[in-house]
């Protein structure tokens, strides 16, 4: 299904590419690329919308919870733990929240600087640590690539999945690294850890 996603916007960009290099009148080139415009970006939101309905098919707003641990656990209701697609179902819930409530990362850093470096003592702690992980980073995308906040976010989630999904330990190198990472992003962001 992902592949196929990819495939269509692949094929859509190319197909403008291709459309725009070989019209050479002035006169219908305007209305033909609008044209064409409108159907590529037709096309994503209908990509987005299949995407939507694979991670989110009960249609979990973030309004409805109130808290983060009764959302996350709508969203990861019945999807197989340790698992790339639950990570995906996490990364997705935590970019609605972001999109929902994309000002709040005090709580997300609160967490993570909390439970530092004890991410990995079971599943629900991995899963919420990487929620927030990824909430950091689409809550601050819009910084740019060298915001703290984002960084630290990515840093999580990437030492926290996997171990989560069991291909890593949490002694492993890149782990290590990682949580070298967030320890110095915490620390820059002024939340003292151990």
């Amino acid at each position: 299904m992902k592949k196929r996603i990819i495939a269509l916007l692949i094929a859509g960009t190319m197909a403008l590419s291709l459309s725009a290099c070989g019209n050479d009148s002035k006169s219908t080139s305007e209305p033909q690329k609008q044209e064409e415009t409108s159907t590529d970006a037709q096309e994503a939101k209908e990509a987005q919308a299949t995407i939507d309905a694979q991670y989110n098919p009960n249609n979990i707003a973030p309004s409805d919870y109130s808290n983060v641990d009764e959302y996350l656990a709508a969203w990861i209701n019945g999807v197989e733990p340790n698992t790339s697609d639950m990570v995906d179902t996490i990364a997705h819930a935590a970019k609605a929240e972001a999109n929902y409530n994309g000002g709040n990362s005090a709580e997300a850093l609160s967490y993570i600087s909390s439970n530092y470096p004890n991410y990995f003592t079971d599943n629900a702690m991995m899963e919420k640590t990487m929620f927030y992980g990824y909430y950091l980073e689409y809550a601050n995308a819009k910084n740019g690539s060298d915001n703290l906040g984002a960084n630290v976010g990515m840093d999580t989630y990437q030492a926290v999945k996997y171990v989560y999904r069991g291909s890593e330990t949490s002694d492993d190198q890149h782990v290590t690294a990682n949580l070298d990472q967030i320890k110095d992003g915490l620390s820059q962001l002024g939340y003292s850890v151990q």
